[in-house]
């Protein structure tokens, strides 16, 4: 991993929670009502929390060091965004095994780009980081795939999934479309940000 960061995101040391109640529950999200303990309050604090499975998020690079993105709808926010492909990690065994968090992320790319790690390819950890932590505590595992081509095969979409475009944007027009407050999706940003942190784009 990158700087040595554990890959598992567990509860912090020193928390607690006392009880519990779900408010809500679907495939993909839980809500729950949650009663904490910590080592920084005297008393009991209760809390709303939004439980989401963990999700891999990949900047596909291609070898003349642009960087793929996709332009997809996000019914949430009624937008059709430019993003770089990320998705859900559904295969619990993620916990123990980082391989496993690793094919989702490579899946991703393939379905969502239509291209996958050339021979020479490598696949590099970025970390991970959480969405929103005032609500949820779904986390992302961030990756720069480096040295990507078509597979040949298209897209492979899932249900409400509707990509528009795929393309190729080199970094001087990334940081651009970031100054213009047109790239907005916090994953994207995120990715970015960790890919500039560690000296992977200057």
């Amino acid at each position: 991993m990158i700087g040595g960061e554990p890959f598992r995101v567990e509860d912090g040391e020193g928390w607690e929670r006392v009880e519990e109640a779900t408010l809500f529950d679907h495939r993909w999200i839980r809500v729950e009502q949650a009663t904490f303990r910590t080592r920084n309050r005297s008393g009991e604090v209760t809390w709303v929390v939004s439980r989401r499975p963990a999700g891999a998020v990949v900047a596909p690079q291609l070898p003349d060091g642009s960087f793929l993105m996709i332009r997809q709808e996000r019914y949430p926010v009624q937008r059709v965004l430019w993003e770089f492909p990320a998705g859900l990690i559904d295969d619990p065994r993620f916990r123990e095994d980082f391989s496993v968090i690793e094919a989702a992320a490579l899946r991703e790319l393939e379905e969502e780009t239509g291209h996958r790690l050339l021979p020479e390819g490598r696949l590099v950890s970025l970390g991970h980081y959480f969405s929103s932590v005032g609500f949820t505590d779904e986390h992302c595992y961030l990756f720069l795939a480096q040295g990507v081509g078509p597979t040949g095969e298209g897209l492979r979409l899932d249900g409400g999934e509707n990509i528009l475009e795929v393309r190729a944007f080199p970094v001087t027009e990334i940081r651009e479309m970031i100054r213009r407050n047109e790239l907005v999706d916090a994953n994207s940003l995120v990715v970015f940000a960790r890919l500039c942190a560690l000296g992977f784009i200057a």
